[in-house]
């Protein structure tokens, strides 16, 4: 089992936020980085520090019974470091920036009933000296703690619970968070795959384990499947929350780090970019100079690519009447969050000016759904972001 089709959207993940447009160091929104996954030191966190010190994640498995193999938890622990870079030079026009360092840590568990396996990391510090800048990277201290109780036996369900702590010391406790960054780890996620069991969608549980899965407590990651479509030997646990089965938008030519993103905006906001404001986005980051000159080298055909289409999800054809699961994920409102994985009946679908069609639904168990449907106020989705329940190939219009 690998993680290649997940690391996509673990990379996503890794870089979300870390170079937001107009990708300057100077940009006001760049002045607070590292908003998701951030892991601080457990003595500044304790003491009153706005950042955590721990991320917890907890997920249901279902063993293979044919198999007399003992279960296996594969995994690694990614997330990036924060090298702060002083630039020498100050006519460069940046003098201190903090660039991303990956680190993986891989580790391998047996499932074994009441035993923790915990995993001490010493990452060493290090300092580089060139012509233009000094990078400091400090020291840390992670642990990863491993450990499995089953829930179910008749059944083979086992709970897994991975915990990331930060230990690096860390005395000044009334630091800023500015200061307490190069101690901490940033957009921390893990990829679990698993040998002899199976993962269970913590997103949309069986009835049968949902209420063991209701118990899982998770903070700071949260667990959805993330294997080929379909698949469930493979578990991503993200700070950001997301749907069973995530996956990069085909047309999307690379990553622009700017929240899960509109790529054709951005990419037509960075190609207005002056002169002068690429040539600081360069210098800012090597990352922000990648994609300053990829928007510049992007050919027309690619362009007209990222204004979207429509896509088949494979169970047939979306139509009044057929009931739905919804997934929301494009849009930045909070509000979403509460209707993932609800059921919801289609109502209409309606095409707007530029082609793109629209699923107007109403909540199944929203008690104010036949006076909604009544006076023809719905809930509008992208074609994408609803799954057609089995049974739906033919509905009645």
């Amino acid at each position: 089992m690998t993680f290649d089709h997940a690391r996509a959207i673990a990379d996503a993940i890794l870089y979300e936020g870390y170079v937001l447009y107009p990708y300057r160091a100077s940009s006001k929104k760049n002045q607070w980085r590292w908003q998701f996954g951030l892991l601080a030191p457990r003595d500044w966190s304790e003491a009153g520090g706005c950042e955590s010190w721990a991320i917890q994640t907890e997920c249901l498995l279902e063993a293979h019974f044919a198999s007399n193999d003992p279960i296996v938890i594969r995994g690694s622990v990614r997330a990036l470091r924060v090298q702060r870079r002083k630039d020498t030079t100050v006519d460069q026009g940046v003098t201190t920036w903090d660039e991303g360092v990956e680190v993986e840590i891989p580790f391998r568990h047996v499932v074994t009933a009441g035993w923790t396996q915990v995993l001490d990391i010493e990452l060493p510090g290090d300092r580089s000296i060139a012509p233009d800048c000094v990078r400091d990277l400090e020291p840390l201290s992670v642990r990863v703690s491993i450990s499995t109780e089953e829930v179910i036996v008749e059944h083979g369900i086992v709970r897994l619970r991975l915990r990331i702590e930060n230990h690096t010391r860390f005395p000044d406790v009334s630091a800023s968070r500015d200061d307490v960054l190069p101690a901490a780890l940033a957009g921390v996620h893990t990829l679990l795959a698993a040998d002899g069991a199976s993962f269970i969608s913590s997103v949309d549980p069986p009835e049968f384990v949902a209420a063991r899965s209701r118990e899982c407590v998770n903070k700071g990651a949260f667990p959805v499947l993330a294997g080929a479509r379909g698949g469930n030997d493979v578990m991503l646990a993200s700070p950001i929350i997301l749907y069973d089965h995530p996956a990069i938008a085909p047309e999307s030519p690379g990553d622009l780090c700017d929240a899960t993103e509109i790529d054709e905006i951005l990419t037509l906001r960075t190609q207005t970019l002056t002169d002068d404001e690429k040539r600081e986005a360069r210098r800012t980051d090597a990352r922000a100079a990648a994609i300053v000159d990829r928007v510049d080298a992007m050919p027309s055909h690619t362009l007209q690519k990222l204004h979207g289409g429509r896509r088949d999800n494979g169970k047939g054809r979306i139509s009044p009447g057929a009931r739905v699961r919804l997934r929301p994920r494009r849009r930045a409102d909070a509000q979403d969050m509460f209707l993932i994985g609800r059921l919801a009946t289609v109502e209409q679908v309606k095409e707007d000016v530029d082609g793109n069609a629209h699923v107007a639904v109403t909540v199944d168990d929203d008690p104010a759904t036949e006076l909604h449907r009544w006076y023809g106020r719905f809930l509008y989705f992208a074609p994408d972001e609803v799954e057609l329940l089995e049974g739906n190939s033919e509905q009645k219009q």
